[in-house]
């Protein structure tokens, strides 16, 4: 769920059209005059984000609680994504199975999401049954319950999907293995899907205790998106979640520590089955929300780029041995890399393919980029996103992880504005302080 060509790539610069001819005008149009964020907090701390939107009769309601797997007990992985599934259940004064069926008999649908580092919910309703989902959101904020069967059910549930995502090929787990390998200590090293010894150990007792502790208003923030009164809004707000109490446990959230972490390493996995080598570089690099994460994604895309980005040009190149290679932003709340992945033909040629990666990344760390292919990819960001600047739902849920992240929900939304303002010079000061040798760990899997 986080494999994305840009890790959430974020609302931003709306771009004004041209009376005239109709192509889009150089002046971009601020995000923050396009779209107008009305904010509070209450009391118990729950923040509130409102963005009015009348183009359609629709609202989407979201909830961004600051907890993910990063957050789960050692034992107990896998724990934070099953308490999302768990949360759809029922609550003190909503019998279980009846929760998504008000949100269907309102016209509505209801989904959720869980990282590392938070986990989402959202309604998308018809504008007159905004209360209702109001009311089902403070429910489940205030008094989530789960039954012993409903518990079990959803095990098997997780369970089964963890058998499905990650059972199904050689690969299909090189992933967790891989962040089990770079993180030494943190546990982003633990796999967000989890164990199923663990899964299997989880009680009713165990939910109600993380709820308490994660699932409180002031550990939440609250997005109401469409069309909507802000007034209205505010009155609702106040009605269904003042009342809820913030939370009485501590939390203590790990923390990252780069000068602790331990780079230059590298190992061999053996796995049954798999047909090629595949080798995974991953370059220890900066959390989400600062700007050098921002200028990496934009480098990625530039290696990627259709027709002309050298890593589809060393794909194609039947002389190089390889099958497939991808570069991908690994980028979360307290750390981040850019990994590089490749299955080529011999496990002999290892050598080979990782100096032609590191041969690239010297041409850009030298000599850059031409400036055609950075303002190509610039308007190609626009392009690409354009249909998202009107999307209440996707407002709504970027407004919250930049509220989360950084304490500005129009964070992620400004993306492209920052992405215009990258240089030439500014990305081969990232590839070289980044992507180096000095910041390396890799894997190499091979049958």
């Amino acid at each position: 769920m986080k494999r994305f060509k840009i890790l959430i790539l974020a609302l931003s610069s709306i771009i004004a059209l041209c009376a005239n001819n109709g192509v889009y005008s150089q002046t971009p149009l601020s995000a923050r005059e396009y779209i107008k964020l009305t904010e509070f907090k209450l009391e118990n701390g729950l923040h509130v984000i409102i963005n009015r939107d009348t183009t359609s009769p629709i609202v989407t309601i979201g909830t961004m609680y600051h907890v993910g797997g990063k957050n789960e007990d050692s034992g107990k992985t896998g724990f934070a994504h099953l308490c999302e599934h768990l949360m759809f259940h029922g609550t003190k004064n909503i019998s279980e199975g009846n929760f998504e069926k008000i949100i269907r008999e309102a016209g509505g649908y209801s989904n959720a999401s869980t990282t590392s580092d938070r986990t989402y919910y959202y309604l998308i309703m018809p504008a007159n049954q905004l209360e209702t989902a109001l009311w089902l959101e403070a429910e489940r904020m205030l008094a989530p319950t789960i039954s012993q069967s409903g518990l079990l059910r959803e095990i098997e549930v997780v369970k089964e999907e963890l058998r499905v995502r990650y059972k199904r090929g050689a690969l299909s787990n090189a992933e967790n293995i891989m962040m089990d390998f770079v993180f030494t200590e943190h546990p982003y090293k633990q796999p967000l899907i989890g164990y199923e010894e663990h899964l299997n150990s989880v009680t009713t007792d165990y939910f109600y205790n993380f709820t308490r502790k994660w699932y409180t208003p002031d550990n939440a923030t609250l997005v109401v998106s469409g069309d909507v009164e802000i007034d209205e809004i505010k009155e609702m707000v106040y009605k269904y979640f003042a009342h809820i109490p913030k939370g009485e446990i501590k939390r203590e959230r790990p923390i990252f520590n780069p000068q602790t972490q331990i780079n230059g390493r590298s190992q061999t996995v053996k796995i049954a089955g798999l047909e090629s080598p595949h080798l995974i570089l991953s370059y220890f690099a900066v959390p989400e929300g600062e700007r050098d994460a921002d200028i990496l994604k934009f480098v990625i895309n530039l290696m990627t780029e259709e027709g002309v980005g050298e890593l589809r040009q060393l794909q194609n190149d039947t002389t190089q041995g390889i099958k497939k290679i991808t570069a991908s932003p690994e980028f979360y709340e307290d750390a981040g890399m850019v990994w590089f992945r490749v299955s080529f033909n011999k496990e002999e040629e290892m050598g080979k393919v990782k100096a032609k990666i590191e041969e690239l990344l010297k041409k850009y760390s030298t000599t850059g980029v031409e400036k055609s292919r950075i303002e190509r990819l610039k308007k190609s960001y626009l392009s690409d996103f354009i249909d998202l600047y009107f999307s209440p739902s996707v407002i709504a849920e970027f407004a919250a992880w930049s509220y989360l992240l950084k304490g500005d929900p129009y964070y992620n939304i400004e993306l492209v504005e920052r992405i215009n303002s990258i240089t030439n010079e500014e990305i081969k000061r990232v590839v070289n302080t980044y992507l180096i040798e000095d910041r390396l760990n890799y894997l190499l899997f091979t049958k």
